[in-house]
């Protein structure tokens, strides 16, 4: 599942100091100036969202546990310690893969931009953001929530979903026809496993005391407070990176896409696709790490510039958004041909 964009709307310099910040600002997920995110808030919206797509749902004739799931707190999933920071601000939805699109149609649609906003009290203007199989995190609106397509659920007709159950669910990535699909658009292979791996072990070794060290100097600011208590959304975003690098001191950061996935996609795994698929979420992050910070990083050591150094040449990050679209759309056409 995608980690969440976290984007500053406004520069602040290091040596101003903002006012104070509601806890936990989703910048750019909200429409309303001054929605604040505090625990009581992300669970009012939380269970906002749930209870339009069960709404929803229940109309269409779509039975919870059956034709879809709402997963409202990740960690009933995973532990913390295996989950990233930013994964830990979403909730998930995971419908069969048969309906996915239908279901994508009604995020995007006027009745629930209508039922968003009731209870925002703002417009609502919901975004989409792919990944991997053309799955998407539904932001921009409030709590950014994960969604996922499965071939099942797992548990036997006419059996009661339960949440533990999800080691048996199946998941089809596509990751094979994607990389085919890649290679035609772009016309390089899809970075393989053993290079990115050996990349970002040698940007461990060289870098990983400057992430740790900008990483310090935002908590120290955050303590200090001079930024708002998320850091602008860039100390989860650097407690990321550092995981994965301190994974790659030993050559092993991440494990390539299975084309059937089993149960929850293990942290190497949602490692290898946050530095593939979603690579465009990390856009801009290190230059606005270093304005806040003065902490520089040169590009043998940016992880976001990992397919620059695959290619021997400049990747617009921004393309990898564009192809999980489209390949989202051309399995739905390949389907409709069968």
């Amino acid at each position: 599942m995608s980690g969440s964009k976290e984007r500053p709307k406004e520069r602040a310099e290091p040596s101003a100091k903002p006012p104070l910040f509601a806890k936990d600002d989703f910048v750019n997920h909200s429409p309303k100036p001054n929605y604040e995110y505090t625990p009581e808030g992300i669970k009012a919206d939380v269970e906002n969202k749930c209870k339009i797509i069960r709404e929803w749902a229940k109309e269409n004739g779509f039975v919870e546990g059956e034709d879809f799931v709402v997963i409202a707190d990740i960690t009933a999933v995973e532990s913390d310690e295996t989950i990233a920071p930013h994964e830990l601000k979403s909730f998930a939805v995971i419908f069969h893969e048969n309906i996915y699109d239908k279901f994508k149609d009604f995020v995007l649609s006027k009745e629930y931009r209508s039922k968003r906003a009731k209870h925002l009290g703002a417009e609502s203007s919901p975004k989409l953001d792919y990944s991997w199989a053309g799955r998407f995190l539904v932001g921009w609106d409030g709590v950014p929530f994960d969604t996922a397509s499965v071939l099942s659920f797992g548990n036997k007709e006419g059996e009661k979903f339960d949440v533990r159950q999800l080691q048996n669910v199946r998941a089809a990535t596509h990751h094979g026809l994607f990389k085919d699909f890649f290679r035609e658009r772009v016309g390089h292979e899809f970075p393989d496993i053993n290079a990115l791996n050996a990349l970002l072990a040698r940007m461990a070794r060289e870098g990983l005391g400057a992430y740790k060290g900008a990483l310090a100097k935002l908590e120290d600011m955050r303590n200090k407070r001079t930024i708002p208590d998320d850091g602008y959304g860039l100390i989860d975003s650097l407690m990321h990176k550092v995981m994965i690098l301190e994974d790659a001191l030993s050559g092993d950061a991440l494990d390539e896409l299975y084309d059937v996935i089993v149960g929850p996609m293990p942290p190497k795994m949602r490692h290898y696709a946050d530095l593939t698929y979603n690579i465009d979420d990390m856009k801009g992050e290190l230059d606005r790490v270093t304005e806040i910070t003065g902490v520089q990083f040169s590009d043998r050591i940016r992880v976001d510039k990992l397919f620059d150094e695959v290619f021997h040449e400049k990747f617009d990050p921004r393309l990898m958004e564009e192809l999980c679209a489209d390949f989202r759309e051309w399995l739905k056409i390949s389907a409709s041909l069968e």
